[in-house]
């Protein structure tokens, strides 16, 4: 062939690549195969109940992101790709997902039903728990899409570009709990007693989030974690929030501030607008009720102020309240609407110091290394019977859980790769455990022998 041919039809075939790059569009795909809604719950203190897959994506679709579709087959040239809980993942969709993650791609899986979908969660280093959480429940919540009940995960997280960004923000979920058996995910969301129910991290090139019920996150949550499959962030303007708290040292009977400010840049004052909420009165942080002294509004410089003040009546260590920024843009998709959430500092209010005369010092120090002094072999005693008590009450719960295990291999209810997988961490953390005890002049067989007989002979409870 010709220079001059050879030339014109390279320029053709980049031509043609060209335009296929153009038309070609990134899309979140939705994978459904088998997903129909589901129901669980009966009316009691935990329900849900999920549309069909069409209504879910509709709604993300009038959402504000278009680009969310169903399929019925793992398109690993998604931007990213949503497993929703119940859906019939087999063997080849799992191998095919974990290569699609490690590959650099991001994945979202939802294990609300038991099944397939556990093996892909091992791979990535997630198990479930043998036992749900089973606290008070405080909260409900209805979207377009599912219908739900359960109580609100409070973590603070503040990661921009992640799929999570603010604690009061209310995330509802009612599935199983999780924990973790490997390294490469590291947990973003648990429960009031600290057991982890949402994962987040990084497997290979690509990035995961796993959660035992997608769906019942909120709106907001929602809408962050489609963003981000979209293009691996979570999009939001520029502005900028500052927030200290004063004095340095906060005692009893004296007042303490926390100030507040927004700044909104110049080029963004006409497309942008900020509001925000102060939280004191939910679980978990300072019993305190702040008392509101400034509010200066935006100003012409597009800055706002708000000054708090808290008066301490008794000693404590706690966080105080989160500061809940609501943004509202215009987005290349439009209007948009996203929270996010400034955490509570931690706080340590003391009592005020006493005052002692210079010539007691002397004496009250050398009482002080006296006791101490007389407590240290005592306290080292209790220290090492507390740690041989816990550690023989873990290798209890680990010959436990390996009955359990057999149990459910036998009912068929894991599989004999995660059977296998688990047996043998099971039996590593015992043998771990086992050693321990031994240099600590502990037989762990006798032990174990003795707390089962004491178990024994505990009488049962009347009926």
């Amino acid at each position: 062939m010709p220079a001059g041919a050879r030339l014109a039809t390279a320029i053709l075939l980049f031509a043609a690549l060209m335009g296929v790059v153009s038309t070609a569009r990134a899309y979140v795909l939705v994978y459904d195969k088998g997903f129909s809604g589901y129901e669980t719950g009966s009316g009691g203190s935990t329900y849900i109940s999920v549309a069909p897959a069409e209504q879910i994506v509709q709604t993300w679709n009038q959402w504000g992101f278009p680009d969310v579709q169903l399929g019925e087959t793992i398109d690993t040239s998604a931007s990213g790709i949503i497993i929703l809980g119940c859906t019939q993942l087999d063997k080849g969709d799992v191998d095919k997902l974990y290569e699609y993650v490690e590959s650099g791609g991001r994945l979202v899986l939802d294990l609300h039903c038991p099944g397939t979908a556990d093996n892909l969660a091992f791979k990535l280093g997630i198990l479930r728990a043998e036992q749900p959480y089973t606290g008070t429940i405080i909260q409900e919540m209805n979207l377009p899409y599912i219908t739900v009940k359960g109580y609100p995960i409070d973590r603070p997280i503040v990661r921009r570009g992640t799929p999570f960004n603010s604690r009061y923000v209310k995330m509802i979920y009612v599935g199983p709990t999780f924990t973790q058996s490997g390294t490469a995910l590291s947990s973003t969301f648990v429960t009031p007693n600290g057991e982890p129910v949402a994962f987040f991290g990084q497997v290979g090139k690509g990035y995961v989030y796993i959660t035992g019920c997608l769906l019942c996150s909120n709106q907001l949550l929602m809408a962050n974690i489609l963003d981000w499959l979209e293009d691996g962030r979570v999009d939001f303007p520029s502005f900028y929030v500052y927030r200290r708290v004063y004095p340095e040292t906060k005692l009893v009977g004296k007042p303490f501030y926390d100030e507040i400010t927004i700044e909104i840049p110049p080029d963004a004052r006409e497309t942008m607008s900020v509001s925000a909420d102060y939280v004191y009165n939910e679980p978990g942080i300072c019993r305190l009720t702040p008392t509101l002294k400034t509010n200066t509004g935006f100003d012409q410089t597009g800055t706002e102020k708000l000054l708090f003040e808290y008066d301490p009546e008794r000693p404590m260590q706690c966080s105080l309240g989160p500061f809940i920024v609501r943004i509202n843009w215009q987005s290349p998709n439009g209007p948009t609407y996203r929270e996010f959430t400034v955490p509570g500092p931690y706080v340590q209010v003391i009592s005020p110091p006493l005052s002692i005369p210079p010539n007691y010092t002397p004496y009250i120090l050398g009482a002080i290394l006296a006791v101490l002094a007389a407590a240290t072999p005592f306290a080292l005693r209790w220290k090492k019977k507390k740690e041989i008590k816990r550690l023989v009450k873990r290798l209890d719960g680990i010959e436990y859980g390996m009955e359990d295990l057999r149990r459910k291999f036998m009912t068929r209810a894991i599989t004999e790769d995660i059977y296998k997988q688990l047996l043998q961490k099971y039996i590593a953390e015992a043998e771990e455990i086992k050693a321990k005890l031994r240099e600590m002049g502990v037989d762990p067989h006798e032990v174990l022998k003795k707390r089962k007989e004491s178990v024994k002979s505990v009488p049962a409870k009347p009926r």
